[in-house]
């Protein structure tokens, strides 16, 4: 007899299966695209723009002269506040100026904080291009678990249909056909939630790139292992130090907090300002309207004296110290943190890249092989149907292996790119 198949079983595969191949067709989206679309929202990254922008603004404005100063006075008034009775006026300008050289430090530090920021900024954007390129590859692999489902299905009704010959031929139990059914029902079950995973994966995508949770989207399948570049060992340690925009942020935070140690010592050396004065004066009788005038001119220079340094330029020295060492001590941390995260990212790509090897090369085609023999043999009787079940298992649990392992192969790969400061 024939094992029946119930009609709510049928009926909710043939539904999910509609679903799937009469799928909407959305935007056909590539991985740069994607890349650009979050990047160009991102809020992170535009504040990072913008303190950019200002700290650069702020680094120029230290070589700005400051602003002169200009004085009149009316002196010697014989009643309150009358000038026509004044008995002297002065009239004077003075330019003040920083010691030599503190403008071109203050300068150069606020140009390094601008550079920190921006390497910070290059940081930002590798993350960001790192999660949506993680986002898009677990679409991709999404749905490509679907698309191995489909194909699974079909085999699985190629082992019910020579399983029921068999059956019907007398050659085995409807025990081979009720395992037969449950095994494809079992898939047909198994698409539901590799549907739910593509459309979770979808909207996690349509989230980092500001569209539409439920919005439809196509992506490209999953790159192969051919192009997919070999890691550099030899040179991925150099690029890193050269390029990792961490590394850049804190080299370039050192170097200003130096640069503000240096200022705090120069707070030692004066400023000075110079300036230039106009009097006259009216002299003899009290009525200055009709007193002679006395025209004079004064030049003056000054200098500013640390007498308080002890509580003033000393503890800005001791603060800026503490500010250097701190920034080096973060610079070096960094950088220790990166080379164990880097060799530790080599070696899981080198590690991943070998089983893929492996799949490729041998699993995957050992496991097709396998299953052809497995229904040539099953069908003339020379195996059981549980080996035939795992010849089919095995192809299933071999291609989904490999292209979950590929999917994080190319995760890891760009995430080895944001360590050697590049986009991959």
């Amino acid at each position: 007899m024939q094992a029946s198949v119930p009609n709510s079983l049928r009926l909710s595969a043939v539904l999910l299966l509609s679903l799937l191949a009469g799928r909407l067709v959305g935007d056909t989206l590539s991985l740069d695209q994607a890349v650009d679309q979050a990047k160009e929202r991102n809020p992170d990254i535009s504040n990072l723009r913008h303190q950019v922008l200002a700290a650069e603004a702020n680094a120029r404005q230290a070589l700005a002269p400051q602003d002169p100063s200009v004085s009149v006075s009316e002196n010697d008034m014989n009643e309150h506040f009358a000038l026509d009775t004044a008995g002297s006026a002065s009239f004077g300008i003075s330019q003040p100026f920083t010691f030599p050289g503190k403008a071109l430090l203050n300068y150069s530090a606020g140009a390094d904080q601008a550079k920190s920021l921006r390497a910070q900024m290059t940081a930002t954007e590798l993350t960001v291009a790192g999660t949506v390129k993680a986002a898009y590859f677990q679409l991709a692999l999404a749905r490509k678990n679907v698309e191995l489902n489909k194909e699974q299905e079909q085999i699985l009704e190629q082992i019910v249909s020579i399983v029921k010959r068999r059956y019907e031929a007398g050659s085995v139990t409807e025990v081979d056909v009720a395992n037969a059914q449950m095994s494809q029902y079992t898939n047909q079950m198994s698409l539901a939630d590799l549907v739910l995973a593509q459309k979770t994966a979808q909207a996690q995508l349509n989230v980092l790139l500001g569209r539409p949770a439920e919005a439809d989207l196509d992506v490209d399948p999953l790159p192969e292992p051919p192009s997919v570049p070999a890691v550099d060992r030899a040179g991925a340690l150099a690029k890193m130090r050269e390029k990792n925009p961490q590394i850049q942020s804190n080299v370039y935070q050192a170097s200003a907090a130096r640069k503000n140690l240096a200022l705090a010592w120069m707070g030692l050396l004066p400023d000075f300002s110079i300036g230039v004065n106009y009097n006259q004066y009216y002299t003899g009788s009290i009525d200055y309207a009709s007193s002679p005038l006395i025209q004079t001119h004064s030049v003056n220079a000054s200098a500013s004296l640390p007498l308080w340094f002890i509580a003033n330029e000393s503890q800005a020295i001791v603060a800026s110290g503490h500010n250097s060492d701190s920034a080096q001590a973060g610079l070096d941390s960094q950088r220790e943190q990166s080379e164990t995260a880097l060799f530790t990212a080599v070696d899981t790509l080198e590690d991943n890249a070998a089983k893929l090897a492996l799949y490729k090369d041998h699993l995957l085609p050992l496991s097709e092989v396998t299953l052809k023999l497995a229904l040539i043999n099953y069908g003339t009787g020379k195996i059981q149907f549980e080996d035939l079940a795992a010849a089919a298992a095995g192809l299933w649990g071999n291609r989904s292996a490999y292209y979950t392992l590929l999917a994080g192969y190319v995760t890891e790969y760009n995430q080895y790119g944001q360590l050697i400061g590049e986009q991959l």
